[in-house]
């Protein structure tokens, strides 16, 4: 996923406590009890942990304690080289998954989604990005996967041997838990699992989150990894008592703080896929947990700062082989409770297709991973749609509207954006009256329990009433179009100004093609949202340097909301025939695809333009 570091800045997590998450501690050797009804009893309780939490703890695993604590001594050892030392097996500059090898600096690591392309890596590395280092390893014993990069013997005695061993060691656990699965499913062939695992084209990671100073900008980068699910089938996690690991339980993220001689495991992508959705494939991510935090010093602004203590984890990530399809195994035709992340099309790819397919939709750069996003208008039609695909991207969006009879219909799409794992909260708040924009900031700021907005969506409109020539429209049909369309997102950019991150800001500007014929005579209206256009170079202008800030405008023709819905068949044809490329009408989603681009880190070089979003309608 979805979503992804220089040592800057990670806020303070400024919330009330909120309870770990109830994820059962199943014994291990219960597991691989050759008595029949105690294993019965474990396996049925993975089976409910898997289906409820998609993680669970493992006891007993057979992996000695002082085993493990060998391990965090040499990945403390290893990352406490000089970075010109680990330089010599840095990771290549490449998005190929064959290249996911060699050590990734702060900023370069997204270890478990395997996104490694430079230049979407160095645009979120500007904007939101993990405060860790990694070491990534594939499996030390095939002759068919890339090499591992080793450091050099002298340089680091010994790390080779048993990082190999590790190796060896997850390796087993992972085949035993692929057998379990079989039991816990029920299927005949209890062997299919770690047979599609027969090539071992796994991954490994050790991760270090180093201590670093947390100031107070906003809840929303208080992240040492962004949220985000797996793509394999199991992935089992070694975690130092420091904690951080949160999951997502559909409603907020909780905690899975470390459990004393037990290893975490949880589903990936694909098993969710492969039970047909018995199995869940849950949102979780990595925090600065604040039983950790320590006083540190004052941050550039005047605010607060603590600093939190180095965190280490070992994980091992289960990858069937590359050949194998990810369709539903036989025996879970049944459709269980989650609908698989990737379906459809999906089911038929192999491993590897995949893999590259998802890396080919969800590139780091488009992720909006802990974003703040106000959106103007959005209980219905355009900003609906806009709110639907930012939150589909990981942003946090505040659902905007005018009137108590909008209320029912922005409250649903609140819930519906929460149960993807972000913060949805409904401002009401009429955009007409004076001084809107900045209490409209204000309770978004508030609902979202945030101290910066990184998107400002201008979308809410006065609607264009009958044609009317220039010299016949009324006065008050000005004013009020101007104090909408215009007058407004000024006073919300105002009031955003001052909120803002330190660097990645979008405003995004709704306006349309009117805005330049005047041979269609909507006067007060097309007025406006030329007036909006201007505008938003200004801002393009004076924002871009001090701010990092970008403004652009999408201009939109005829596009099929709940606007034209009682339009006659007859309208409709006309307005699909304008002259145009595309010679059909717009649709919502083609307008928010449009929004959630210029949101990205992706649209970082576009500043100051107008995107003609309307099929060819218009040429700029």
């Amino acid at each position: 996923m979805s979503p992804r570091n220089d040592m800057a800045e990670i806020p303070v997590i400024d919330s009330e406590y909120v309870e770990p998450a109830r994820v059962p501690v199943v014994d291990y050797q219960s597991l691989a009890s050759p008595d029949n009804a105690k294993r019965r009893v474990a396996v049925q309780q993975l089976d409910a942990a898997f289906r409820e939490y998609g993680f669970v703890y493992l006891s007993n695993h057979g992996i000695p304690k002082e085993r493990v604590e060998q391990a965090f001594e040499w990945s403390r050892r290893f990352f406490e080289l000089d970075a010109r030392v680990k330089e010599l097996i840095a990771h290549p500059p490449s998005g190929e998954i064959d290249d996911n090898r060699g050590w990734a600096k702060t900023g370069l690591g997204h270890t478990v989604q395997m996104v490694f392309d430079p230049d979407e890596a160095d645009a979120f590395r500007q904007s939101n990005p993990d405060c860790k280092e990694t070491l990534e390893l594939g499996n030390p014993f095939s002759a068919t996967v890339p090499p591992n990069k080793w450091l050099p013997e002298n340089v680091l005695p010994g790390f080779r041997a048993f990082a190999e061993s590790w190796w060896t060691d997850c390796e087993g656990l992972a085949h035993d838990l692929f057998r379990f699965l079989g039991e816990a499913l029920q299927i005949d062939d209890r062997d299919y699992f770690s047979r599609i695992h027969s090539e071992n084209d796994c991954h490994m990671t050790w991760n270090f989150y180093p201590s670093t100073p947390l100031q107070k900008p906003g809840l929303e980068n208080a992240k040492r990894l962004n949220a985000h699910t797996d793509f394999g089938t199991l992935t089992i996690v070694f975690q130092d008592a420091v904690g951080g690991l949160e999951v997502h339980d559909g409603h907020i993220f909780r905690p899975i703080p470390p459990v004393s001689g037990a290893m975490v495991v949880n589903v990936g992508d694909m098993l969710e896929q492969l039970s047909n959705g018995r199995w869940k494939s849950a949102l979780h991510r990595v925090v600065a947990p604040k039983q950790h935090q320590t006083p540190g010093s004052e941050g550039p602004r005047g605010e607060k700062s603590v600093k939190v203590i180095d965190r280490y984890s070992l994980v091992y990530f289960g990858v069937p082989n590359p050949d194998e399809v990810i369709g539903i195994v036989r025996g879970c035709e049944v459709p269980g409770t989650w609908k698989p992340i990737m379906d459809g099309e999906w089911g038929k790819l192999s491993a590897r297709e995949w893999i590259q397919k998802r890396l080919a939709v969800d590139p780091e750069s488009l992720s909006l991973a802990g974003k703040n996003a106000i959106v103007t208008g959005s209980s219905r039609g355009i900003g609906k749609q806009v709110v639907l695909e930012l939150a589909s991207r990981g942003a946090n969006v505040a659902i905007c509207f005018v009137s108590d009879l909008s209320r029912p219909a922005a409250d649903k799409l609140a819930v519906e954006i929460r149960s993807k794992g972000v913060s949805a909260t409904c401002v009401q708040e009429d955009l007409a009256l004076n001084g809107s924009g900045q209490r409209l900031v204000e309770k978004a700021l508030a609902g979202l329990k945030a101290d910066t907005i990184h998107i400002l969506v201008n979308n809410a409109a006065l609607d264009p009433d009958s044609p009317t020539p220039v010299l016949q429209s009324p006065g008050h049909l000005f004013d009020r179009c101007m104090q909408v369309n215009a007058k407004a997102p000024l006073e919300l950019v105002s009031a955003m100004v001052p909120n803002l991150p330190h660097a990645g800001g979008r405003i995004i500007s709704i306006s349309s093609v009117l805005a330049r014929r005047p041979d269609v005579p909507f006067a007060a209206w097309a007025s406006s949202k030329a007036a909006l256009e201007c505008l938003s170079r200004f801002w393009a202008q004076e924002l871009a340097t001090p701010h990092g800030l970008t403004s652009n405008v999408i201009a939109i023709g005829p596009t099929m909301t709940d606007y034209h819905a009682q339009d006659p068949p007859e309208v409709l044809e006309e307005l699909s025939q304008l002259p145009s490329a595309a010679k059909r009408l717009g649709t919502i989603d083609d307008v928010a695809q449009i929004v959630a681009f210029l949101a990205s880190d992706a649209s970082r070089w576009i500043n100051g333009d107008v995107i003609q979003g309307n099929g060819g309608m218009q040429f700029s």
